[in-house]
């Protein structure tokens, strides 16, 4: 997947190591894809964000029951994966100048690719998933 072409105000252009930083710090975020009805479809996953030569390479498990299971098949989908860090709302009378407004500061990552399916076994995706999680380590699976 590549850096999509959100709007970003020059003020708060982020690095690319700082997108990065987010991205595998958070590690969750929302997938788009768009069905052959045309239609768009969503759904919230963790994912693994893997970097070589330059390019970006996210993996994630999508259950089969999951309606966009069906849309990202094998061929090469374009996808948009979104993934939120921190927002808050910022108070006009924090400025401490007249006639400002309130504004809403965020962090957000769009990436957006193609994405198919590896055919992986369904155990190992998870497995693969839960273990390079942080919180895997933290709460280990009971035997």
């Amino acid at each position: 997947l590549a850096p999509n072409t959100m709007y970003i105000h020059p003020s708060f252009k982020a690095s690319r190591d700082q997108a990065l930083s987010l991205l595998r710090t958070r590690a969750f975020g929302t997938l788009v894809v768009v069905g052959l009805d045309g239609k768009p479809t969503a759904a919230h996953l963790p994912f693994l964000v893997h970097e070589a030569d330059g390019l970006l390479r996210v993996e994630l498990h999508v259950a089969k029951a999951n309606p966009i299971h069906e849309v990202i098949g094998n061929a090469g989908t374009a996808a948009l994966l979104c993934c939120l860090g921190p927002d808050a709302y910022i108070s006009p009378t924090w400025y401490g100048a007249p006639n400002e407004v309130a504004t809403w500061t965020y962090a957000a990552v769009h990436l957006s690719g193609h994405i198919r399916c590896l055919g992986r076994s369904l155990r190992r995706s998870r497995r693969y998933l839960c273990n390079e999680r942080r919180f895997a380590r933290q709460y280990p699976r009971r035997a």
